[in-house]
């Protein structure tokens, strides 16, 4: 019962008290002196020791006994057991120290109970009750506490007939199934959702960096182009402007050499003796020019 309640993998944490409860009908511990250990150590009970209170967390009032059994109570203060009610918990064979609080074992010892009753004392009237035979004695115990009262009203109930009490089991049991379900499906749909937000979260990663990564492409791209294209553009300008200066030097020099081998013919028409009128129809040069080659070969 106590380990099953965690699935496979899940948190030990998780782990809710465990109470168990034997209610005999005989006496199973003899009443003599016995010792036990308590926080400060090996100390003696006598057999007038008082008997543990066991409440809910943050009450002051006695719970229902189903309640204690499903594990619902505060852990008890560490005191000896009484009479009839033996309290034990797992210990550590030489050391002496608690192995969890989160397993508890009681036993009531209805032989002995004490026969007068006392009204203050919860444990006693539970006990008193749960050994009652007569309808006078569950009566006289209900009308002393509610709960008490809630538990007989619940026993008048299943134990009317077997038909009865298979209903009230059946409904119980509907009960715990639809609780287990519930849990469950709110389990299965905290892990739906968060894997669903684990893909959703990826998709739009997944988005966002392509989208990122494309611009971050794409100015990257433009730099570098506009790098390549300006230095590319530099050696084209370099290659063309050699082109043109070369084709513009050639013809800058055929025309120089074409004057000069026009000069020289005109000053050998000039050595001849040729008129101007002539030489400048022969050459193409003006009179003024043919004047100056005059002068200077004088």
């Amino acid at each position: 019962m106590f380990a099953g309640q965690i699935e496979k993998g899940q948190d030990y944490s998780l782990l809710k008290k465990c109470v168990s409860i034997s209610i005999l009908d005989f006496v199973l511990f003899k009443d003599e002196e016995t010792e036990f250990y308590s926080r400060e150590g090996k100390v003696r009970m006598c057999k007038q020791a008082c008997i543990i209170r066991a409440r809910p967390r943050g009450s002051n009032t006695p719970p229902l006994w189903g309640e204690l059994a499903k594990g619902k109570l505060g852990h008890a203060p560490l005191l000896c057991s009484g009479v009839f009610d033996s309290c034990f918990h797992i210990r550590e064979d030489s050391r002496n120290f608690l192995y969890t609080d989160r397993m508890e074992f009681h036993v009531i010892e209805l032989p002995k109970l004490p026969k007068k009753l006392k009204e203050d004392d919860n444990l006693l009237l539970w006990a008193k009750f749960i050994n009652a035979e007569r309808k006078e004695e569950f009566d006289m115990l209900a009308e002393k506490s509610p709960y008490i009262n809630s538990a007989y009203q619940h026993l008048q109930v299943i134990s009317q007939d077997k038909e009865k009490r298979l209903e009230y089991e059946a409904r119980e049991k509907a009960v715990r199934d639809h609780n287990q379900m519930m849990k469950e499906a709110r389990e299965r749909g905290m892990l739906e959702g968060r894997r669903e937000g684990m893909l959703e979260g990826r998709r739009e990663g997944m988005l966002e960096g392509r989208r990122e990564g494309m611009l971050e492409g794409r100015r990257e791209g433009m730099l570098e182009g506009r790098r390549e294209g300006m230095l590319e553009g530099r050696r084209e300008g370099v290659l063309e402007g050699r082109r043109e200066g070369m084709l513009e030097g050639r013809r800058e020099g055929m025309l120089e050499g074409r004057r000069e081998s026009i000069i020289e013919v005109a000053e050998n028409f000039i050595k001849l003796g040729l008129g101007t009128a002539e030489i400048s129809m022969g050459t193409g040069l003006g009179e003024n020019e043919i004047d100056s080659l005059r002068k200077r070969d004088k």
